[in-house]
């Protein structure tokens, strides 16, 4: 499971990755669109947004650049990026296991 560690407030690391298949061929992002999706541990969802393509591949690059309000309260939540094709198709990534985020306490 990829894991991503962020301070309480802050904006950075985005939030980025390559869409492969369970197969290992790459998802081809060419007139799709994307959301990013982040849940606590109690299912709450957090985060309903759009995220950016950042290559259309195959494979697709995606990344989602944090707002305040997501990295307001610490703790540890799951995310995932949907994919939406042109034929209102969709597929989430990661397939086999969700992204977990650490929302790290700040001290300052």
């Amino acid at each position: 499971m990829k894991q991503i560690y962020v301070k309480e407030g802050d904006l950075l690391p985005v939030v980025e990755a390559t869409l492969y298949f369970e197969d290992g061929t790459g998802m081809d992002l060419t007139d799709c669109t994307v959301k990013f999706h982040m849940i606590d541990a109690e299912g709450t969802k957090k985060v309903d947004a759009a995220a950016v393509i950042t290559d259309t591949g195959p494979p697709g690059k995606v990344e989602y650049r944090w707002v305040a309000a997501d990295t307001d309260t610490p703790g540890r939540y799951r995310g995932e990026f949907e994919v939406t094709r042109v034929d209102t198709k969709t597929q989430t990534w990661p397939t086999l296991e969700p992204l977990e985020i650490i929302i790290l306490e700040e001290y300052g």
